[in-house]
Order: C-alpha cells, then sequence, then structure tokens
C-alpha cells in the first residue's frame, strides 16, 4: 500500500512536468548520446543527463515524506508488537518482580445488591441474564467509590482476581478492563482452577471454588449473579475488600481517575465513548513513554527515580499534565511498556 501510494505520486508529478514541457515547445533533450524524448525516466529523474538523480522527495513534491514513512513504520511495528503480546505462551514470565507494587491482589465479594435498571446500560441481556457491557454500566453497578477503588488499583499494577460461578460474567469484566491499558500492561487467564502469581497474570478468572494460599497479600475480585431466586432475577453482587483506597489520600488529586469519571458522564453515544476512552488510554501511554525517557535520561547506571533531582521531577509532572498521585500508575505502565 506505501510503494503503491508513493509510485502514484510519482505518476502525477511526472505527468504534470511531462505536460509542462511539451507547452514549452521543448520536443527533445540532447544528450551526449543523441536525443531524449519529453517522457524519458532518466530526465524525469535528474532534469538534466549530467546531474544527479533526485531525492524522492524532489521527485514526490512531498516535504513531509519521510516523517510520514516513520509514521506508517511506527504504526506496524507497534501493531505487530500487540499481535506478539496476545500470542505468548501460557507459561511465559511476563512482568519483572521490579515492576509491582507492594499490593498485589482485589477483592470483589458478594455482598451488596445492586438491580440493573431495564434501560440506560450498555448490557448485553440474555433470556435470564444481564451482562455487564462496558465501564459505564460497570461504574453504575458498582458506584463510584467502589468503581474508583477497583480501577486504581488495576491501573497502578495490582493484580486482579476474580473468583466466580459464572464464566459468562466472569469473561465480561475481563474483556472490559483489559481494553482499558496497554496490551503490553495485560497477561490473562480466564477460567482457571488454582491460583497463579502476578508474574504469571495479572488478570486471572478463578473458579468459584479457587484458594488462594494464605501467604498471598489477598485482594480478590469476586463476582456472582443470583439465578434461583425469581425474586431477584438479574442481579449483581459486589463488594470490595483490600487494596489501598484513594480518598486516604487528600495531598493532590489523582487525575487518571477523575478525568476518566469525567468521560463517563458525559452523554455520548456508545461508539463515541468507545472512541473516547480509547484515545484517553492512548494519551496515558503517551505520558508513560515520555516518562520512560525523562527517567533513562536523567539517571546515569540506574533507574530509581528518587536519584532524580527533585525540582527537575516537579518540573516533568506539570509538563505532562499529571500529579504525585499519578506516579504510581505511569511508574507501571511504563515498567510494562520498557519490557517490550
Amino acid at each position: 500500500m506505501i510503494a503503491t501510494d508513493i509510485q502514484s505520486k510519482a505518476n502525477l508529478v511526472f505527468e504534470k512536468e511531462d505536460t509542462a514541457k511539451e507547452e514549452r515547445n521543448d520536443g527533445t533533450f540532447v544528450t551526449r548520446s543523441g536525443p531524449l524524448p519529453p517522457t524519458s525516466p532518466d530526465q524525469f529523474l535528474r532534469r538534466r543527463a549530467n546531474q544527479p538523480l533526485r531525492s524522492l522527495v524532489d521527485l514526490l513534491k512531498s516535504k513531509d515524506l519521510f516523517v510520514k514513512l516513520h509514521a506508517n513504520f511506527s504504526w506496524i511495528l507497534k501493531a505487530c508488537g500487540r499481535r506478539l503480546q496476545e500470542s505468548h505462551v501460557n507459561d511465559q514470565t511476563l512482568f519483572p518482580s521490579s515492576v509491582f507494587s507492594p499490593k498485589t491482589l482485589m477483592l470483589l465479594d458478594p455482598m451488596t445488591t445492586y438491580q440493573p435498571p431495564p434501560f440506560g446500560l450498555n448490557g448485553l441481556k440474555g433470556d435470564n441474564e444481564v451482562m455487564i457491557g462496558d465501564l459505564k454500566a460497570l461504574q453504575s453497578i458498582l458506584g463510584l467509590n467502589a468503581f474508583r477503588k477497583l480501577i486504581l488499583n488495576f491501573v497502578k499494577g495490582n493484580q486482579l482476581v476474580i473468583r466466580g460461578n459464572d464464566p459468562i460474567i466472569l469473561r465480561c469484566l475481563i474483556n472490559i478492563l483489559k481494553d482499558f491499558v496497554p496490551s503490553e500492561c495485560c497477561s490473562i487467564v480466564e477460567n482457571e482452577n488454582n491460583y497463579q502469581p502476578l508474574t504469571k497474570y495479572n488478570i486471572l478468572g478463578l473458579n468459584a471454588t479457587a484458594q488462594i494460599p494464605n501467604h498471598i497479600n489477598k485482594s480478590t475480585l469476586y463476582c456472582d449473579t443470583l439465578k434461583d431466586d425469581k425474586t431477584v432475577m438479574n442481579t449483581f453482587k459486589f463488594n470490595i475488600q483490600y487494596g489501598f483506597d484513594d480518598n486516604r489520600n487528600h495531598s493532590a488529586p489523582n487525575s487518571f481517575i477523575n478525568q476518566l469519571t469525567g468521560i463517563l458522564k458525559l452523554n455520548l453515544p456508545n461508539e463515541l465513548m468507545n472512541i473516547r476512552l480509547m484515545i484517553f488510554k492512548e494519551q496515558w501511554s503517551c505520558k508513560a513513554k515520555q516518562f520512560l525517557r525523562f527517567v533513562t535520561g536523567n539517571i546515569n547506571g540506574g533507574n530509581v527515580l528518587p536519584n532524580i533531582d527533585l525540582t527537575k521531577q516537579i518540573e516533568f509532572i506539570k509538563l505532562i499534565d499529571i500529579n504525585e498521585n499519578d506516579l504510581p500508575i505511569v511508574r507501571f505502565w511504563t515498567g510494562c511498556l520498557n519490557t517490550k
């Protein structure tokens, strides 16, 4: 496709120059070897027989040719990287231990009940069940505080363990959350009988009977639907336990979660909402990449952030428009992106 586009542009320039030459009544182009017709490829490439070959930028009349080529090839490499990430083998160690925060898991237990409204949420409804369709629906089901806690623990690198007896709902939750962060930050198993460590999976779907070892710093996400009781049909029960809570830290707001909840408040069609969330994810991926360049450019022989001058840190944080409370998110995303 790229080569075809370049050839098409070259043909257009060639035809334009050939037409202009004919209009000047310059019927032939004389060289030591003899006359050349106006349409000679050699004449087009050199202008004159004794001149060097013209550059691609000149031939195509495109000053930003190599910028576009760079963008196209960068996109191709990124797409290939994502494909490789999706096809990684199950026993592969995805993350180095240095990427993670001390907390490792999160918990939702079936204790509070929510009745989904008959309309207004992007839910997937079957004969006897209601699925969770998107982040906005998940926020409405959990409530704002529980939703903030779930998202913040997940995007800061804690392991998300989803344990339940309904594989369809587990799959819905996993699909919603995995698309919310860069693919490099996700390693997933949907239906596992035994607990697996964070170094293998940071989104772990467990059977309802699976046990989490006592030595693990527990915070599991557990979901259930009540399908036996007709009076509470189509209800979800959730309760988040453990993990850290952003409400405890009032020193600075968390830009990430505030921006996200602001987007979810917008009255947008589902398609536009998905596009807006994709843009939001790409914006924060760019912040993480900028942070990586900042860290590697200011540390000699190490990768520990405290070694960087505090003034530089503050200035850079302002430059990429984040707060101090966003640093754990950026660090985790940076660590994942840097391992690829």
